[in-house]
């Protein structure tokens, strides 16, 4: 019988809705757990190697299965009481239950399958496992007539209502227990009923400063708001310092609509990195544990000065995090970002830092990138570039536009190691090699993996 045969046979001795006992060996690169019945692989959500579970299927596809576990039979010894009472339903922290050394080495292990062992380091382990995250985002929603504020079940839209959170900052929960008693409590507003597309509280949103205290609040509508509920919240806790009302009346999973309105106190709050202050607004792109993304920029700015290069280029710039944390180290540096937003923002803390030697550029990386090297080449600058996309990874483009260039070295910053992989892979073929790399843990808990990796231009003679 040939593979494909099997795996047909397989599948066959495997229906959905039926009952598995199942012995977990591994994690995928998606953190879950990964079994085999009947030489049929089943992926199981929340199950970790060591755990011997009883599980439900609930689709089965070719070649594998998936299933949710329904009972833990014989836990694995990596298991651990998680600090959190709805860890189970909540669809934010999956691996909250997994020791915090099993979580750190399935990270380095996906990675590594990734990129293989070649110049790997240490990882740069989480050194707060609680109260890390700087935004949060509670979706509100109708339910009968029950109004429901919390996180999202995985993978789905049903909300289970939290309390509180142990990931979050203190002041953010803080902020959100007296929001929702006063908003949902005594005001009594109308929750948005997706189904329907009625209602008209649809997130509270929360940034908070780990370096100030403060807490900037968003409020998600249908409609706009006035200034007097603004100047209510803003009164509720001392660690509220701006109220800000953003309007998005459209269907869909969009959480934001495209603008945004200042209610009461101000727009932003300010975080800081290294030598670096950062004024953040509410929709602007900022790493989501501060402290950890403080040692990645120490990181990244320790591999710019070893690499002795004077100008660099940051794609994919968000508000700036890492450009105007390397403007005391080289001599010029010119940093790419689509969103409008995060580009003002990003030119507001240069302005805040006296920092003028940092170009900021508006658009899509796939475009500017080319001209960019262009104009630096055409001035005999080579410059160091660094990648740091969204999860589907970079454009062909910008990839060929480094190799067309010659850019001798990148630095590429990753949260997932599957387009991690497939562009490295391309890279690879321009002849590209990679150097080091090394995990930095900015997702305690979470079913992600943050990853920096350094990539040097082979000499004109070894490609």
């Amino acid at each position: 019988m040939d593979h494909e045969a099997e795996e047909t046979a397989a599948t066959a001795r495997v229906r959905r809705g039926q009952a598995l006992e199942l012995a977990v060996e591994s994690l995928n690169p998606a953190f879950e757990g990964v079994a085999s019945h009947a030489s049929l692989q089943v992926l199981v959500p929340r199950a970790f190697p060591g755990d011997r579970v009883r599980a439900r299927v609930i689709s089965v596809k070719p070649g594998y299965a998936r299933a949710l576990v329904e009972e833990v039979l014989s836990p694995s010894p990596d298991r651990v009481e998680a600090p959190c009472p709805i860890a189970g339903e909540c669809g934010g922290c999956p691996l909250m239950p997994l020791s915090y050394e099993a979580q750190l080495a399935a990270r380095v292990a996906v990675v590594r399958d990734a990129l293989g062992a070649q110049g790997e380091a240490p990882p740069l382990e989480a050194e707060h496992l609680v109260r890390f995250r700087g935004k949060a985002v509670f979706p509100v929603a109708r339910r009968g007539r029950r109004s429901l504020v919390g996180f999202y079940a995985p993978r789905s839209h049903r909300i289970v209502p939290v309390e509180t959170c142990p990931v979050q900052g203190r002041h953010t929960n803080r902020a959100y227990a007296a929001l929702r008693e006063h908003l949902l409590g005594r005001l009594r507003l109308h929750a948005y009923d997706e189904r329907k597309g009625t209602g008209l509280l649809r997130y509270l949103v929360f940034r908070e400063s780990l370096l100030k205290g403060h807490v900037l609040v968003g409020l998600v509508t249908t409609e706009a708001l006035d200034e007097g509920l603004g100047r209510e919240v803003l009164a509720l806790d001392p660690s509220i310092v701006g109220v800000v009302n953003n309007v998005n009346a459209a269907r869909g999973n969009a959480i934001f609509g495209p603008g945004d309105r200042t209610l009461a106190g101000k727009d932003h709050v300010v975080e800081g990195a290294l030598d670096v202050r950062f004024r953040i607004g509410l929709r602007a792109f900022y790493q989501v544990n501060p402290r950890q993304a403080e040692r990645l920029y120490a990181e990244v700015r320790e591999r710019v000065a070893a690499s002795g290069a004077r100008a660099v280029v940051d794609a994919y710039a968000g508000v700036g995090g890492i450009a105007l944390t390397l403007a005391r180290t080289v001599a010029r540096v010119v940093a790419i970002e689509r969103e409008a937003e995060s580009v003002r923002w990003a030119r507001s803390s240069a302005e805040l830092n006296g920092i003028e030697n940092v170009e900021f550029e508006e658009g899509d990386v796939a475009e500017v990138l080319p001209h960019v090297l262009e104009r630096l080449g055409a001035g005999l600058v080579v410059p160091l570039v660094i990648l740091d996309p969204p999860r589907q990874g970079c454009d062909p483009a910008v990839l060929e536009a480094l190799a067309a260039a010659e850019v001798p070295s990148v630095v590429y910053i990753s949260c997932n190691p599957e387009t991690l992989r497939r562009d490295v892979g391309r890279l690879r073929e321009r002849g590209y090699r990679v150097v080091h790399w090394r995990v930095a843990d900015l997702f305690p808990h979470a079913a992600h993996v943050e990853v920096l990796a350094e990539l040097r231009l082979n000499d004109p003679g070894l490609r």
